[in-house]
């Protein structure tokens, strides 16, 4: 869903967001050996897109913080997501 038009994908992320504070989910999305999550995220932002779409990113980079998996992607690519 990550991969779907900017104009669609507002119902998309705000699942995804929610599904991240789920531990199983968070650690399939957030494995840092097999999920571009983090990539795929940081697209959306710096493609400039609506309002709603920078919000639900930065929630769900917040989200994925809940658990092990999310913390571990986020510090694998922090300077990344720090410049953003």
């Amino acid at each position: 869903a990550l991969k779907w038009p900017i104009e669609l994908i507002v119902p998309a992320l705000d699942a995804f967001r929610l599904g991240l504070l789920d531990s199983t989910i968070n650690k399939h999305f957030c494995d840092i050996k097999k999920a571009d999550t983090v990539e795929r995220l940081t697209t959306l932002l710096v493609c400039d897109p609506p309002v709603p779409v920078r919000i639900l990113v930065c929630r769900s980079i917040a989200n994925a913080c809940n658990h092990e998996a999310g913390r571990q992607m986020l510090m694998s690519n922090l300077s990344e997501i720090c410049e953003l």
